[in-house]
């Protein structure tokens, strides 16, 4: 078995015990708070998360390029990323506050909001940027404990709430929340600047880049993220403005039971973007392409038929409030090949230096959930909501292994 293949077994056991974490608290808090309760949180969470790409400045993909084309000493490189996500981070949690007041009238109190803020604006896009930072460096290890330890630190937190026989309370949940991701992101930060130390041994010291040309540098990549996660966010918002807190709640269950499923992907993914980046330049790019979609293809098969088998279970593990979520998965199920698709395309763009093409295509995507769900949902209720996601999946699949193709293509024959 290749570094791949270890790596992405790592990083799988990793993100399967977060997806088991997650689905901890997924149940804990909804059978806590009931439907209308977990919509509520769940949907103001969801307006924040939408802006968790931007908030990392992607500096985690800054981090990785330069690794892999030897530029710069590694711990002066970890100290400027981590800083600049921070300022990133800082400044786009300003802003969203400001949306939220402005253009969102059914949310959690502003206070509540700014909580809820700073734990996915601040404090996680630490973590995403030093996950990212330790698996360049190789580190799979630590970066999987990277990826367990925020939901295990909420999870903690929800448990000790009900140990405290607390009734149910989604500003105590917001509290637990966020403290809970702010001890996760000083964890991952101090191991992740241990690590850079360590790889920083023996190489040349050239010097770190400057905040404005990390900027420049990681724009396009936080954008493109943006867009690239934010259209499987937005949905949530948009029902909760659109049909309510019952129905929000009811949707998100099952939007998370699935979003486990594609978990794996994501380990894939997150192992072979530094080989794709580093195959750029060696010659080897269709290789590894090649051994990403047959890997992420094979599992999404399976994932679409364990939706099924998920179905059935969702009032039997959430409750009977959450019966409807039961269609919702059935539907949904159809979402992990087509993730997988659009995904293992738009990392293979990424990595061939299309990442303003990339950007593009998700910003196309994420317009058309929009449009798709501020149209259908109001008629059809959540299934609208389905049909964006799957519609954007599809062509945003289409659009990046086109142009993946047509980039490869030049090259080779250029």
């Amino acid at each position: 078995m290749g570094a791949l293949g270890r790596g992405t077994l790592i990083s799988t056991f990793g993100l399967v015990t977060r997806a088991v974490l997650q689905a901890g608290y997924l149940v804990i808090l909804s059978r806590w708070l009931g439907a209308e309760g977990y919509g509520l949180f769940a949907g103001s969470v969801a307006a924040t998360v939408v802006f968790a790409p931007l908030a990392t400045g992607g500096m985690g993909l800054v981090f990785t390029e330069r690794l892999m084309k030897r530029s710069g000493d590694p711990k002066q490189l970890w100290s400027r990323v981590a800083t600049q996500s921070a300022l990133s981070g800082l400044v786009v949690a300003l802003v969203v506050l400001a949306l939220a007041a402005l253009f969102l009238p059914v949310r959690l109190p502003m206070l509540d909001m700014a909580l809820l803020a700073a734990a996915e604006l601040l404090a996680l896009p630490l973590v995403y940027t030093s996950t990212a930072a330790l698996l360049a460096q190789g580190r799979v290890g630590l970066a999987t404990i990277s990826v367990i330890i925020v939901p295990l630190s909420r999870l903690l937190g929800a448990i000790g709430l009900l140990l405290a026989s607390a009734g149910p309370s989604v500003p105590m949940l917001v509290v637990t929340h966020c403290l809970g991701t702010f001890v996760a992101s000083t964890w991952a930060v101090a191991f992740t600047k241990t690590a850079a130390g360590a790889f920083a041994a023996g190489e040349p010291a050239d010097g770190a880049p400057g905040r404005w040309m990390l900027a420049r540098e990681g724009a396009p990549y936080a954008l493109g993220a943006w867009a690239g996660t934010s259209y499987a966010e937005v949905d949530k918002v948009l029902i909760l403005q659109l049909l309510g807190a019952g129905p929000a709640g009811v949707y998100t269950a099952a939007y998370r039971v699935v979003s486990v499923l594609v978990l794996p992907i994501n380990a894939l993914l997150s192992n072979a973007l530094p080989r794709l980046f580093a195959a750029r330049f060696s010659g080897d790019f269709f290789r590894v392409v090649r051994a990403v979609v047959f890997a992420a293809m094979g599992y999404s098969v399976l994932g679409a038929a364990a939706a099924g088998v998920f179905a059935t279970l969702m009032p039997v593990v959430f409750g009977a409030d959450y019966a409807g979520s039961s269609r919702y998965v059935l539907l949904l199920s159809a979402w992990v090949p087509l993730a997988a698709l659009h995904l293992t395309g738009a990392n293979a763009l990424l990595a061939a230096g299309g990442k303003y093409l990339r950007m593009a295509i998700e910003v196309g995507g994420l317009l058309v959930v929009v449009l798709v769900t501020v149209w259908l949902a109001p008629r059809i209720g959540g299934e609208g909501a389905v049909a964006g996601l799957l519609t954007a999946e599809a062509l945003m699949a289409i659009g990046c292994w086109a142009f993946t193709l047509r980039r490869t293509a030049q090259t080779r024959h250029g």
